[in-house]
């Protein structure tokens, strides 16, 4: 039975995805050498050990609330979320929760994965970033505009306190820039005028590139 136990650890050992499972009052029962990696300690030190022994009270008694929910409901639960890891500092990351049954047919406690999903939720933002910016000026560009055109709408609509305000600018005589000095020197002028707009709006307003010199 330890040759089994041991193989079955091995194996575990040599996966980068931490895994581990902890009985219903939270403390841990097992886990791979990637999960006690993960909480910044060794094996040994996790075992028969709860998440408060070992995270920021807050992130354990989130994680606690969770464990609640999957038990009560059952199947497997999915969270999202952000922890600090010791090693790489912040990491996004998918975490998986299932109910593991006893022999009995009762419930023996929670198996649980942890997922990195930093480097896809990058290049989503990256691709986000990308849809709904102006590549030039990194001013939002027209769809930005709409959407959030749309959702003030949609505010104001719904509470009559709610206004918002559209202001369409400009650059006079743009044109002579690009003819005196080139469109390389115009394209700086742009670039300067929209970090010029953004320093002087507020974390809730928008500045988008309209086309050319016309920015809202």
């Amino acid at each position: 039975l330890q040759d089994h136990i041991d193989a079955w650890q091995a194996g575990l050992d040599h996966l980068p995805t931490p895994i581990y499972l902890k009985d219903v009052g939270g403390r841990y029962l097992g886990c791979n050498t990637a999960f006690s990696q993960f909480v910044g300690t060794h094996r040994d030190q996790v075992i028969g050990q709860t998440l408060a022994n070992l995270l920021p009270k807050d992130v354990a008694e989130a994680h606690r609330a969770s464990d609640l929910e999957v038990m009560r409901q059952g199947g497997v639960l999915r969270v999202e979320t952000d922890v600090c890891l010791p090693e790489t500092g912040m990491r996004h990351i998918m975490l998986h929760k299932a109910c593991v049954a006893a022999p009995d047919g009762g419930l023996r406690g929670i198996a649980g994965v942890l997922i990195d999903i930093t480097e896809r939720k990058e290049l989503e933002a990256r691709l986000t970033a990308a849809a709904e910016r102006d590549p030039l000026t990194n001013a939002y560009n027209r769809r930005k505009f709409f959407q959030a055109g749309a959702s003030a709408i949609e505010l104001a609509s719904e509470n009559l306190s709610s206004t918002f305000a559209v202001a369409v600018i400009d650059i006079d005589h743009f044109k002579r820039v690009n003819d005196a000095y080139g469109h390389a020197a115009g394209d700086a002028v742009l670039v300067q005028f929209a970090q010029r707009l953004q320093t002087l709006m507020r974390e809730t307003d928008y500045v988008v590139r309209w086309g050319g010199e016309e920015f809202i």
